[in-house]
């Protein structure tokens, strides 16, 4: 054979093997690849219909499954090549040991408040704080229990005498008369009865004073609208608002009260003017994981009236106890319910003047509290009734209402809280209600007061509180109320 004959049978032979590896190729590509000429398989770029598609390591060209996950820990066939053309990732480290190449990190932007933190960050979200649950406590607004017939006033001369005619009943009916120009003419030092009260100094002109009927007597009927109405201060702060809150807390706090003119629309214009001066002492202690507490007061009463009538005293100890019924810790609401005793531990200073009968009972008051929340406003308040077991004594329903908004926080920090709040208090007496001052012991009128306020918090636990106020319907028990309370909370 020639060596032309040869280079022909040579590529025959090689032409045919060409043919068979070309008929042994699939007619397609597999999902998500692309063909080119007839040999080369490439992976289609993004955005092209079907990429990326994933394949099984042991068969390169067989679609899979998009709904089969890809085990992670699967070794890779040894055998199959790289496609050199493949894009890979360059963060991806082809060894396992070596770290990632991760772009550097950015450092945060500093906030506008880093010198002084940020106060959005330092708050806990609206009720759910423990120094959140420390909303202002309600001032409050009542005196004392209800009004009494107390002292007349009565003129005293330089010579220690009464200088007008003054008439008492006995026991027995008789009326008498223990003033002067008529009838007997009696020292006044041995019908005054009390500090601060008796007659006036030889040479001084004559005074007016406040005068009590002899032991076992009383005035006669015709001076009930002239004699003093005195309000029962020896009840102190009973009243379930004063210086409280509907929830149930641990704590030590005392309440200052100041209340001017008292009783002034009552009895003889001739009578001075008088003030009262509460302080009250009291410890709440809560349990059941602050779902309810029990709590103390101890009052201390100084009513001053000059040289016509004057009185120091403790008052009536008062029992607390509370329940909350709902408590919701994302918004602070709450609602609760309790109730407070009063009992007669404090010395009665004088019976009625003109009915001769004392008020000594103990004093029932079921409850009902609430405190509504949503964000940086509130709104609390109590309905009671006071029950009392001396028939003598006033049947009372209250409704009380305290509105506040948190103008300004900051957990944590000495000033925390500032609070300025606005009071309004309804008390309705059930019955001696009118002005029978003859035949009623004690009596009480309707009565509206407004107070308005400010509460500061100190290191989310101390509070202080001031308001101030009056009555606005009349008869007004009295002209002006000053109230200073503090809160310590454990």
């Amino acid at each position: 054979m020639t060596r032309l004959h040869r280079l022909a049978a040579v590529f025959a032979a090689s032409t045919g093997m060409i043919a068979s590896a070309t008929a042994a190729e699939p007619a397609l590509a597999p999902a998500g690849f692309r063909t080119i000429g007839k040999s080369h398989v490439r992976p289609c770029p993004p955005g092209v219909p079907g990429y990326p598609s994933p394949y099984l390591p042991s068969s390169p060209l067989s679609p899979v499954d998009p709904n089969r996950p890809i085990d992670p820990n699967r070794p890779v066939d040894p055998s199959r090549p790289t496609d050199p053309n493949q894009p890979t990732d360059p963060n991806r480290p082809t060894d396992p040991n070596q770290p990632l190449n991760l772009p550097p990190a950015v450092p945060p932007t500093p906030s506008p408040f880093s010198d002084n933190s940020n106060l959005m960050a330092e708050s806990q979200a609206r009720g759910t704080g423990a120094s959140d649950t420390l909303l202002p406590t309600v001032n409050g607004d009542l005196i004392g229990g209800g009004l009494i017939a107390g002292p007349l006033p009565v003129r005293v001369g330089p010579t220690g005498q009464i200088t007008q005619p003054v008439l008492v009943r006995l026991p027995n009916g008789q009326l008498v008369n223990v003033g002067g120009n008529q009838g007997t003419f009696r020292p006044a030092d041995e019908l005054f009865r009390s500090a601060g009260r008796g007659a006036a100094a030889p040479g001084v002109n004559a005074v007016t004073t406040g005068l009590f009927p002899p032991p076992g007597t009383t005035f006669d009927a015709a001076y009930a609208r002239s004699v003093a109405q005195i309000p029962q201060i020896v009840r102190g702060a009973f009243k379930v608002t004063e210086n409280d809150s509907p929830r149930p807390m641990t704590r030590a706090y005392f309440s200052y009260y100041f209340y001017d003119q008292v009783g002034n629309p009552y009895g003889d214009p001739r009578i001075p003017r008088i003030s009262v001066h509460q302080q009250i002492f009291g410890y709440e202690k809560a349990f059941w994981d602050g779902r309810a507490s029990v709590g103390i007061r101890l009052p201390y009463n100084q009513l001053v009236g000059g040289r016509f009538y004057n009185d120091t005293s403790l008052g009536d100890i008062t029992l607390t106890s509370k329940y909350a019924l709902y408590d919701d810790k994302e918004t602070g609401s709450l609602l609760s319910a309790g109730l407070l005793l009063t009992v007669p531990t404090g010395s009665r200073p004088f019976s009625s003047t003109i009915t001769g009968d004392s008020v000594y009972g103990t004093l029932i008051q079921p409850f009902v509290g609430y405190i509504y929340r949503r964000g940086d406003f509130y709104a609390q308040g109590f309905n009671s009734f006071v029950f009392p077991t001396d028939n003598n004594d006033i049947t009372l329903y209250t409704n009380d209402i305290q509105l506040g908004y948190i103008l300004y926080e900051a957990p944590g920090r000495t000033l925390s809280r500032v609070v300025p709040t606005m009071e309004a208090h309804l008390n309705v007496p059930l019955n001696n209600r009118g002005n029978d001052y003859v035949n009623d012991t004690t009596h009480f009128p309707d009565q509206l007061t407004l107070l308005g306020g400010l509460q500061f918090l100190f290191k989310d636990k101390a509070g202080l509180g001031i308001s101030t106020g009056a009555p606005v319907t009349g008869p007004r028990l009295y002209s002006l109320q000053a109230t200073v309370q503090f809160n310590y909370w454990f």
